[in-house]
């Protein structure tokens, strides 16, 4: 009985420890959980400046840590004196210093925000539109969205995902759309996609793969010629280097090329207008065919035509000669190839001097054009309100030829009678239609 005793008061003793222990850890875990935060941000804080300080470099002797950075010029003295600061607070023997190294790189974009400015730039940078894999996860969660359009939770939800769910339709075409702008520009996540393999091959810039006579012609590559040029250019002239163009979008070399930021501009600048005019052209045709479901011909030939030829005759014009310039001019002609802009600013100008050209007889065409399309506009001024007049003194006699029919009575002999309708004012309609010529022809 005594060994029971003592074994029971024993195991009494360790649950008595057991317990004083677990509450001993509850209260710790308690205090580290208030202040896990703060612990957290020094955590991060710490990982950030290892991150920072292994992409330094060390020096000669391996005391020192070497960091490159590009830094604006206006904080040249904020910089400087936050070196001084934290070599001063840190207690380091060795101060730290900074050098200006002058370099010919391009330095990136610094863009500069304020509690204005911020929220703009912020949707800036989130710009997921022309990226094939940004709107591929668009398109994928609208799609989920439309699947499940009858789950109760949907429209129970919050705020802001019942906006995502009355817009699902939205989402789901802006996503679709984006994915071919993406692959269009060949954007997926910020990232060329080699699907079809570049027509551009580099082997062939060497001069060991061509014959003695083509190194008196072209400008070709050697070993020395690579180790020692900072900059190489592919020329399409020579043969083997441009194979063709790529089957869709933009060719995945563009990405390694120092002009890439230019000829992706230019690209977007000129597939922006061809739809832009298509959009607006496709709006003036369907005008056409609403006038001519309402039996308004008159304003088919004096509002519909006038537009369409105004636009067609320049902007139509420009898609013509931005398509003609890719169809003719090809890689090895496309130095001696003129400039669109050049062309369309000199067909408003006459130039006197004589030009490079697109083609035969432009010259003559662009002002046939010109003319047509300055005879449109004070027709869209005028003709309109001359329209509304006519409509509305027609209007005027059949109204009062049905009042006469229903009293018995002829217009003569109630002459005296007042109109009760409003009077129609021309040079308020003149207006309108001033301001709606000259919105369309702006716009």
């Amino acid at each position: 009985m005594l060994w029971r005793e003592g074994l029971n008061t024993r195991i009494q003793d360790l649950h008595t420890v057991l317990h004083k222990t677990e509450d001993y850890l509850r209260q710790v875990l308690c205090k580290a959980a208030e202040s896990v935060y703060t612990r957290v941000i020094q955590v991060k804080k710490m990982k950030a400046i290892y991150h920072i300080l292994n992409m330094c470099s060390f020096d000669v002797t391996n005391k020192c840590l070497i960091a490159e950075v590009w830094r604006p010029e206006a904080d040249l003295q904020g910089l400087q004196r936050a070196l001084e600061e934290g070599s001063r607070e840190s207690g380091a023997t060795i101060p730290s210093f900074m050098n200006t190294i002058p370099t010919k790189e391009t330095p990136p974009t610094l863009i500069r925000t304020n509690k204005f400015t911020e929220g703009f730039q912020n949707i800036v940078d989130a710009y997921g539109v022309g990226n094939c894999g940004h709107g591929f996860v668009m398109f994928l969660f609208a799609l989920l969205l439309v699947l499940n359009k009858n789950h109760p939770r949907l429209n129970q939800s919050q705020e802001i995902m019942r906006m995502f769910f009355h817009g699902r339709y939205i989402l789901l075409l802006m996503g679709l759309f984006s994915v071919y702008t993406g692959l269009i520009y060949n954007d997926c996540f910020s990232k060329s996609v080699n699907l079809f393999g570049s027509g551009w091959s580099v082997s062939a810039m060497y001069s060991a793969n061509h014959t003695p006579a083509e190194h008196q012609k072209m400008v070709l590559w050697n070993d020395s010629v690579v180790r020692h040029s900072r900059l190489l250019q592919l020329d399409p002239s020579v043969p083997g280097v441009f194979q063709g163009p790529y089957p869709l979008g933009i060719d995945p070399i563009w990405n390694l090329a120092t002009n890439r930021l230019t000829f992706l501009n230019s690209f977007k600048m000129k597939m922006s207008v061809i739809l832009v005019i298509i959009h607006m052209t496709f709006g003036v045709v369907l005008g056409i065919f609403n006038r001519l479901h309402f039996r308004k011909k008159f304003n088919i030939y004096w509002v519909s035509i006038p537009e369409l030829l105004f636009m067609l005759c320049m902007f139509g014009y420009l898609i013509f000669m931005i398509i003609y310039k890719w169809l003719v001019y090809s890689a090895e002609t496309s130095r001696v190839a003129p400039s669109i802009l050049i062309e369309f600013i000199n067909m408003f100008l006459f130039p006197t001097s004589e030009t490079s050209t697109l083609y035969s007889g432009q010259g003559h065409i662009q002002r046939l054009l010109l003319a047509v399309t300055a005879l449109s506009v004070p027709v869209l001024f005028f003709r309109s309100g001359y329209t509304l007049v006519r409509k509305d003194s027609e209007e005027e006699v059949s109204l009062l030829g049905s009042q006469d029919i229903e009293e018995g009575t002829n217009q003569m002999e109630d002459g005296g009678r007042e109109m009760t309708s409003e009077e129609f004012n021309f040079g308020e309609i003149l207006m309108t239609q001033a301001i709606h010529s000259i919105e369309y022809c702006l716009g």
